[in-house]
């Protein structure tokens, strides 16, 4: 019996091949109290950590149920959910006149030998009024920090900034969801590795490339300039070996060496 054929009591849905879709309660026609949805699949991701470990992602290895469990109240999702892969956490957050709201959470799950799923942190950020809002941070395997994202609304403002190892890798200024400012790429010692200009989220405005070498240490390697994502003006490459310097313009986005 499908939910619109029911207007008051328990309720029950099952997919063709029998499997149960969907429990509940129904008063008054519209969803009431707890609920579970269930999704089936025949496979989960799965990728290689280590020689013992796998982490899992919703989505090579068989899987169950992919199960979310939540609560309505006169048709709306009202209060927490969360979101169970072969009964293992994934997911967890909370939901006010069936938009998201307030904290979410996401997990890895990682399995010894493809068994014995657990839960491990993946990102954490909140919600307003169903859009992403403030703060969002990730987090790779190893439970380092991978990223921290700014929204405003859903959009992306502020720095955003990205990790490899838990060392600082990338910074990305946003303002009304487009890169506006520098963009800047460190080496793993935070040093300058690249600076890249933006300008309503295309490159316009000066950048300039480092490289490290193995017997001078940090050396410019290259800048140049940008206009509307493509080279233009005035290049210039630096070798240190030769200790060469080398001047060009772009045209039509070619090099043309002086």
């Amino acid at each position: 019996m499908t939910e619109n054929q029911i207007k008051n009591g328990p309720f029950k849905e099952y997919y063709e091949d029998g499997r149960l879709k969907e429990v509940g309660t129904i008063k008054n026609g519209d969803k009431e109290g707890a609920f579970s949805y269930f999704e089936y699949t025949d496979f989960v991701e799965a990728e290689q950590v280590d020689s013992e470990y796998l982490t899992i992602n919703i989505a090579a290895v068989p899987a169950q149920e992919i199960c979310t469990k939540g609560y309505y109240r006169k048709g709306l999702a009202e209060g927490t959910y969360q979101v169970f892969v072969n009964s293992v956490l994934s997911e967890r957050g909370a939901y006010a006149n069936g938009l998201g709201q307030g904290l979410f959470e996401r997990f890895w799950l990682v399995g010894k030998r493809r068994f014995f799923l657990f839960p491990r942190k993946r990102a954490v950020g909140n919600y307003r009024k169903g859009r992403t809002h403030g703060i969002v941070r990730e987090y790779d395997l190893n439970g380092l920090l991978s990223k921290e994202l700014t929204f405003e609304d859903g959009i992306p403002v502020g720095v955003h900034k990205e990790y490899s190892g838990g060392s600082l890798e990338k910074e990305i200024p946003y303002v009304g969801g487009q890169m506006e400012g520098e963009v800047k790429t460190y080496f793993d010692d935070g040093t300058l590795r690249k600076k890249l200009t933006f300008s309503q989220g295309k490159k316009n405005g000066p950048y300039e490339e480092y490289r490290d070498d193995w017997e001078f240490g940090y050396m410019l390697e290259e800048k140049g300039f940008y206009r509307d994502d493509e080279n233009t003006g005035l290049l210039k490459t630096l070798f240190p070996v030769q200790w060469e310097l080398l001047v060009g313009y772009y045209w039509d986005n070619q090099i043309l060496w002086i």
